[in-house]
């Protein structure tokens, strides 16, 4: 795996923990911290925590192994474009503010979200990307 590929899968384990983390212990600070409105609901933030800690230990699994697991980045994929297409829909619906916090990681995680599907498939052309040994 080049070295960029290691830098944004190590990146994305660290964001997603991170956020798995505040919403899963303080979530009270995903407005102030993260600029997400918390609006008094754990629950959602309980569930999008665990959905957040799900995603890190799949980057870790990438990380560990990227060549073995390269189907895994097509999740990678979807995360990363998830988190391009969604905070963009929110800010223009209204419904998180336009800040350096939720706009301004949106170009970084569109080029990580392409270089996952870039590795997707060069990894995925191997015959024992995905064979069980």
């Amino acid at each position: 795996m080049t070295l960029f590929l290691r830098i944004i899968v190590a990146c994305g384990f660290c964001l997603d923990a991170g956020v798995a983390l505040i919403a899963l212990v303080v979530p009270q600070q995903l407005e102030p911290w993260l600029d997400i409105p918390y609006r008094n609901n754990p629950a959602l933030a309980a569930f999008g925590g665990g959905e957040f800690a799900v995603m890190a230990v799949v980057y870790a699994l990438v990380f560990l192994q990227p060549q073995r697991r390269a189907f895994l980045f097509w999740i990678l994929a979807l995360d990363q474009g998830f988190a391009t297409i969604l905070p963009t829909l929110e800010v223009l619906r209204g419904h998180i503010p336009s800040t350096i916090k939720t706009v301004g990681p949106i170009p970084f995680v569109a080029i990580w979200a392409i270089a996952y599907v870039w590795a997707a498939l060069r990894f995925g052309k191997r015959d024992d990307a995905v064979a069980v040994k």
